[in-house]
């Protein structure tokens, strides 16, 4: 019986180290739960009604860079698969072991394992003064700051097909990926916008745009979608 047991053990334990070395951070199942904005810290001296569509979501996520130069972040929550995406992504080439984003907007704080903060935000003028306000809470703290000519949220139905992990990873623009296959026109936004957001919960998107380029919201048979595009 001893005979037995012995390489029955060993078997056990080879095929548990190979899982634990072949698991990366980007395999391992994605979930996040969302949060009130005001429960979270540092934010709790913000006017939140002040922001069109808020989020704050902890948990884990899946991080990567386009050939578009597109910084995708990506999870899921019980409800819903959540998108957020960093238009012309430059100076910062990752962000690894992420465990909290708060999405305000024009902006995008991104909280990682390590204690690292990564601040981003639009490249605009006229949101110089939330810019300041939403700075405030981090006095004291060291910020990686990144501006980005657009910055998208996205939310589908976790029962979305179309919106899957490995797909987006394997598509070279995910903007293109995605205004291809719901809608291409603009319902809202359009020549001349720098922002704009269409529906709400597990189907809503928001976006805001930097200099030279507009906001595109519009709804489709499967879900919203909002993008940034280049002024002619």
């Amino acid at each position: 019986m001893k005979k037995c047991i012995l390489p029955f053990l060993s078997m056990v334990l080879i095929c548990g180290y190979c899982f634990l070395s072949c698991t990366s951070e980007n395999d391992t199942l994605l979930y996040s739960k969302s949060e009130k904005i005001a429960d979270v810290n540092l934010f709790k001296n913000l006017n939140i009604s002040e922001f069109r569509n808020p989020k704050s979501l902890t948990g884990t996520f899946s991080s990567f860079l386009t050939k578009s130069n597109e910084f995708i972040i990506y999870t899921e929550t019980n409800e819903s698969k959540e998108i957020f995406i960093l238009q012309d992504f430059n100076s910062i080439k990752s962000i690894e072991n992420i465990k909290n984003v708060v999405f305000l907007d024009d902006f995008l704080i991104v909280f990682n394992q390590q204690g690292e903060i990564y601040y981003i935000y639009v490249n605009r003028e006229d949101i110089a003064l939330k810019n300041s306000n939403i700075k405030s809470n981090f006095k004291g703290k060291s910020l990686n700051e990144e501006k980005v000519n657009g910055l998208i949220y996205l939310s589908y139905p976790i029962s979305d097909d179309f919106i899957d992990i490995q797909n987006i990873k394997n598509t070279e623009s995910v903007v293109q990926y995605i205004s291809n296959n719901y809608n291409r026109s603009c319902q809202s936004g359009g020549s001349g916008s720098t922002s704009c957001s269409y529906g709400g919960g597990s189907t809503g998107c928001s976006v805001s745009c930097g200099g030279g380029y507009y906001a595109c919201c519009s709804v489709g048979i499967g879900g919203n979608s909002c993008y940034c595009v280049k002024e002619r």
